[in-house]
């Protein structure tokens, strides 16, 4: 970062305009290496935090960051402010896939992030500023789909310490991302999300390495959608139960809490994910003013 101000702060102060090609990196060890998809966001939203900038402004295809996925709710609308607790949760969920540590800087030093539209600039935009207020309401929701839950059930799991950490470690081995997981008091069953290509290959291996040794059985179910809501007002009490009120006579497989209690997010059928979304969108989200 002293690197960072020594080359482009004296560029500024002339007048010239620095360009940085953002996605590129190094090693520990010091070898060019990339940052993977959304890596120039996130290194806008460093050099920016870093610089004392008054604003990182990121260009995508749409005005901003949407309530909903467009190609499914049409009359999905951009939202005009999210906190970063808000933005953190939404970064592998729309349609524009932010890097997930985009908007880390902003908890540096508060430095603004806003999203707009390449086409239409002076259109509608997002701003990420600022933590979860009490005002906060739902802003999102999107739909996730092409999911499977593995199930590693058996009454010998109970009271065996490190079981979860095995199925973890084979998931890793496997090279299968864990999209969530819970796992009852009871410790009778341990459910993970993942895609749904992935859960074939993680329940042979949990059936190979851990049955009967370990686990009764490995079952997985599929095809699954997760429908993910967004927002810090789901931290209140009554703006949780409206959106849970929409859930009554759907078949829930897993629900888990995002950060601060900015998400909720509920696997289910996807014959019924998007019928939900479109409710919960616009009836809670827009106050059934869609």
């Amino acid at each position: 970062m002293p690197r960072l101000k020594a080359r482009l702060l004296p560029m500024l102060e002339a007048g010239v305009v620095p360009v940085v090609t953002g996605f590129l990196g190094a090693t520990r060890s010091g070898e060019t290496t990339t940052l993977g998809r959304g890596g120039s966001d996130y290194s806008a939203a460093l050099i920016g935090a870093v610089l004392g900038a008054r604003e990182v402004r990121l260009y995508t295809n749409v005005e901003g960051v949407l309530t909903a996925n467009p190609d499914l709710i049409p009359h999905a609308r951009t939202i005009p402010r999210l906190s970063v607790e808000e933005a953190m949760e939404l970064s592998y969920l729309g349609a524009k896939k932010f890097h997930p540590r985009t908007f880390e800087p902003l908890k540096l030093n508060g430095v603004p992030i806003r999203i707009l539209s390449f086409y239409n600039p002076e259109g509608s935009s997002t701003l990420v500023k600022g933590s979860c207020t009490e005002e906060d309401g739902v802003k999102a929701v999107v739909v996730v789909e092409g999911l499977a839950l593995v199930r590693v059930k058996g009454p010998t799991m109970v009271g065996r310490i490190g079981t979860a950490a095995e199925v973890m470690s084979l998931a890793r081995e496997a090279r299968v991302n864990i999209g969530a997981i819970s796992q009852p008091i009871s410790e009778t069953v341990i459910s993970i999300i993942v895609k749904r290509a992935d859960a074939p290959r993680l329940a042979e291996l949990v059936e190979e390495r851990l049955e009967p040794r370990v686990v009764e059985s490995v079952e997985v179910e599929e095809p699954l959608s997760a429908l993910v809501v967004v927002g810090c007002g789901l931290a209140r009490t009554e703006m949780l139960s409206r959106v849970v009120s929409k859930l009554v006579g759907t078949k829930i497989y897993m629900a888990a809490r995002g950060l601060e209690g900015a998400s909720l997010t509920v696997l289910t059928d996807p014959s019924d994910a998007a019928a939900l979304a479109e409710d919960i969108h616009d009836e809670v989200i827009l106050g059934g003013q869609a």
